[in-house]
Protein backbone atom coordinates (compact mmCIF):
# COMPACT_ATOMS: atom_id res chain seq x y z
CA UNK A 1 0.00 0.00 0.00
CA UNK A 2 1.03 3.53 -0.69
CA UNK A 3 0.12 6.78 1.42
CA UNK A 4 0.68 10.10 -0.32
CA UNK A 5 -0.24 11.77 3.28
CA UNK A 6 -2.98 12.81 4.76
CA UNK A 7 -5.15 13.66 1.73
CA UNK A 8 -9.19 12.08 1.57
CA UNK A 9 -10.20 9.65 -1.12
CA UNK A 10 -11.12 10.50 -4.27
CA UNK A 11 -7.89 12.77 -4.33
CA UNK A 12 -7.30 11.72 -7.79
CA UNK A 13 -10.77 13.70 -8.96
CA UNK A 14 -10.23 16.65 -10.58
CA UNK A 15 -12.68 19.11 -9.75
CA UNK A 16 -13.95 17.99 -6.45
CA UNK A 17 -12.82 19.34 -2.95
CA UNK A 18 -11.20 16.13 -2.83
CA UNK A 19 -8.21 16.94 -5.65
CA UNK A 20 -4.68 17.08 -4.06
CA UNK A 21 -2.94 17.93 -7.46
CA UNK A 22 0.87 16.75 -6.16
CA UNK A 23 -0.73 13.35 -4.90
CA UNK A 24 -2.52 13.17 -8.19
CA UNK A 25 0.80 13.00 -10.49
CA UNK A 26 2.66 11.11 -7.77
CA UNK A 27 0.20 8.61 -7.70
CA UNK A 28 0.16 8.34 -11.65
CA UNK A 29 3.79 8.44 -11.91
CA UNK A 30 3.86 5.24 -9.33
CA UNK A 31 1.45 3.28 -11.88
CA UNK A 32 3.09 4.43 -14.90
CA UNK A 33 6.09 2.86 -12.95
CA UNK A 34 3.97 0.00 -12.39
CA UNK A 35 2.79 -0.35 -15.76
CA UNK A 36 6.52 -0.30 -16.96
CA UNK A 37 7.73 -2.81 -14.69
CA UNK A 38 5.43 -5.53 -15.18
CA UNK A 39 4.76 -5.32 -19.36
CA UNK A 40 8.78 -4.41 -20.06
Amino acid sequence: MTSYGDVPHGFTVFGTPAYRQEADKQSWKRFLNFLNEIFS
